[in-house]
């Protein structure tokens, strides 16, 4: 139903344009934004009632929209040029960093934003040139090939595909049509994608409905396949660590923690090895 962006009359003195309906590249529609004043720059928590806003605000334009269509919330935080007692918008600042030379500042963008961005892009793309000598240009872009999308491809392509690798007639992400070959080419990536969020961001894996219900442990059985440890294997990096240990060693600690509390122990077969 929804084939171009649709946004509604800006709200009067708002931070923004108000909820608007976004169709994405991947045929998925965005809700929103809102926006509002916050004192914690890493406050990006998501709540019920903001949902509840948007999916109201959102039916105005579409009203066949309902709680049970969402897939996902996520929010994030940008710097606001102006404060809240003035209101309004601000231009962008757009600089090098004086304190850190070779960073660029795009700051403060705000509507319009996409509508600027490809200038944007073109005004950035040519300082780049600049700074960046030719001769290492050329080395990052040697060898590099732009990853598949088995997804965006015809019948006769995808089956020319799978008679020359297997890998992509096995298919990890029924919602978003990702194969095990595009799984594979982002773990081996340049990169070495490891946890499950950089791997999302590489394939559109786990980005569908089930938001990685069904293809989540598959993707985690390639990891390991491919000599990932499972402890090391994270949410998205850091100490998001997605397993604790093997169902084995849990019990064990718990018949130690019983023996020792003189409790009766739990019989720990050597198969059990369940993460």
């Amino acid at each position: 139903l929804i084939t171009r962006m649709v946004y509604p009359v800006p709200p009067k003195g708002g931070a923004g344009l108000g909820v608007h309906i976004t169709p994405t590249v991947d045929g998925n529609i965005l809700l929103g934004p809102t926006a509002a004043y916050i004192r914690s720059k890493i406050d990006t928590r998501t709540t019920a009632e903001v949902r509840r806003e948007l999916l109201v605000e959102a039916a105005q334009l579409l009203p066949g929209i309902s709680a049970a269509d969402v897939i996902t919330a996520y929010s994030g935080v940008r710097p606001k040029l102006v404060s809240r007692t003035r209101g309004g918008f601000a231009d962008f600042v757009i600089e090098e960093a004086p304190e850190t030379p070779g960073m660029m500042h795009l700051v403060g963008i705000e509507s319009p934003g996409l509508t600027a961005a490809p200038a944007l892009g073109v005004h950035v793309a040519k300082w780049v040139l600049e700074r960046i000598p030719r001769a290492r240009r050329d080395s990052i872009r040697d060898g590099k090939r732009a990853p598949v999308r088995f997804r965006e491809l015809g019948l006769e392509e995808r089956a020319a595909l799978i008679e020359a690798d297997p890998d992509y007639g096995r298919i990890v992400c029924r919602c978003e049509l990702v194969t095990e070959r595009e799984i594979l080419d982002a773990i081996r990536n340049p990169l070495h994608a490891r946890s499950l969020t950089s791997l999302k961001y590489r394939s559109r894996a786990m980005m569908g409905r089930c938001q990685g219900g069904f293809c989540g442990p598959r993707i985690v059985d390639i990891l390991v396949e491919n000599g990932i440890d499972p402890a090391s294997i994270s949410l998205r990096g850091g100490r998001s660590w997605m397993f604790i240990g093997s169902s084995r060693d849990v019990l064990r600690r718990a018949n130690g923690d019983a023996a020792r509390a003189g409790k009766s122990l739990v019989r720990v077969p050597s198969e059990a090895v369940t993460q």
